[in-house]
């Protein structure tokens, strides 16, 4: 069986949460796959060090395409077209218009549609106007003028055009499933759950890295609450600087709030409200921060903070237990099928009920102990290898 898979996230040089999937899951299913079938990543550039080892059954097309945008529409569609085969798996993105018959498509989450107004709209591609009149002609001309150019039509497109085209789509949680199919009309059948891994980060860390050495390097000392992900409002970061004004002013708390990630939609905003509250040399963001001092950064986190309006699992939430930090987090779906009874669960809408949260784990020893040791139970729930070795069985059996 030739398999082709797009590598085009799981190569970005500076990952996050989808991309951290389809990067761990690629890393795995090389470990698994037999050598009698043939793998084909297709990618934009040259894979990147970390995933370019590659088995001998194993090869890399790269796929040039110098617009950027679209890539997966035009470019991977002509290739398709001219050279076949079997099946094609996406870990994160979309299935391009030309395609084999056999697909499986991971869905990460549904959330655009759910929550439209946490999201960008503004036209994908470059911003310049001339240049966006032309995406949106072609995108107009390609989807036979059903769709825009606009990211909410863009993930709109992706996922009618999943429901019609993917023979199996993979989700990470039971809750995911369930929008799926509450959203789009879908034989439950086709959807299986495979919960997501996580990333153990402890052999990471460089043997002459030091809490010192990180604390010097981004100006941060402890105690510190800590957030990883991308600085947005779907991640409900405006509420979280709320709770942590309330945690200075009301709980005294004498430390710093570290928000690890790129900045998303809305972030000017939350800039300003953390003038607001006059908090910029308390709130800390050093932006996307590498593995290696990422891992140091959840080792000596007092708190880790997941105040999501919105999503589909939640990794960090894991990577934070096996450091063995304790978890507050919004009590949404996703996140309670997730952490279970291993975090302390808050209002996502309500600042104070977030700051009382934060400050019990902060305070209570007790309770601290006791999340620590139960999330180390849950933690063994989930594996990279387990999700790759699932996934590649559902694959086999297309």
């Amino acid at each position: 069986m030739v398999i082709g898979i797009d590598a085009s996230r799981a190569n970005q040089e500076k990952r996050t949460g989808t991309e951290w999937y389809s990067f761990y899951i690629l890393q795995e299913l090389k470990k698994i796959i037999p050598s009698e079938h043939q793998v084909i990543l297709y990618t934009k550039e040259k894979l990147k060090a970390d995933l370019a080892e590659l088995p001998k059954n194993w090869k890399v097309k790269i796929l040039n395409w110098p617009p950027k945008f679209l890539w997966t529409q035009f470019r991977l569609s002509w290739h398709l077209l001219w050279h076949k085969i079997d099946l094609l798996y996406i870990p994160a993105h979309t299935i391009p218009f030309v395609h084999p018959k056999k697909i499986a498509l991971v869905v990460h989450d549904v959330g655009f549609h759910r929550q439209d107004k946490l999201y960008n709209d503004q036209t994908i591609g470059y911003q310049a106007p001339l240049a966006k009149k032309i995406i949106n002609f072609l995108v107009r001309f390609a989807t036979l003028g059903k769709y825009s150019a606009r990211e909410q039509d863009y993930h709109q497109f992706s996922m009618k055009q999943a429901a019609k085209h993917a023979t199996k789509i993979i989700t990470p949680s039971h809750f995911s499933k369930k929008e799926i199919l509450d959203i789009y009309s879908l034989d439950a059948n086709n959807i299986t759950v495979i919960p997501n891994g996580f990333c153990q980060r402890a052999h990471k860390i460089e043997k002459t890295a030091t809490a010192e050495s990180l604390f010097k390097k981004y100006k941060i000392a402890s105690p510190f609450l800590l957030f990883i992900g991308r600085i947005e409002y779907k991640k409900n970061i405006p509420k979280l600087i709320e709770a942590f004004h309330l945690l200075k002013t009301k709980y005294h708390f004498p430390g710093f709030l570290v928000l690890a990630g790129s900045p998303g939609y809305g972030f000017e905003a939350i800039q300003e409200k953390i003038t607001k509250y006059n908090l910029k040399e308390q709130v800390l963001i050093p932006g996307w921060v590498n593995e290696q001092d990422l891992a140091q950064m959840i080792k000596t986190a007092t708190v880790f903070v997941f105040p999501s309006l919105y999503e589909g699992f939640g990794i960090p939430v894991l990577e934070a237990m096996e450091e063995k930090i304790p978890v507050a987090c919004s009590a949404i779906p996703a996140l309670l099928e997730t952490a279970q009874n291993a975090a302390l669960f808050f209002d996502p809408n309500s600042a104070i009920n977030m700051a009382e949260t934060i400050n019990i784990l902060i305070n209570q020893k007790e309770v601290r102990e006791k999340l620590i040791k139960l999330g180390q139970e849950q933690i063994k729930k989930f594996s990279w290898h387990n999700s790759a070795l699932t996934t590649w069985n559902l694959l086999k059996n297309l």
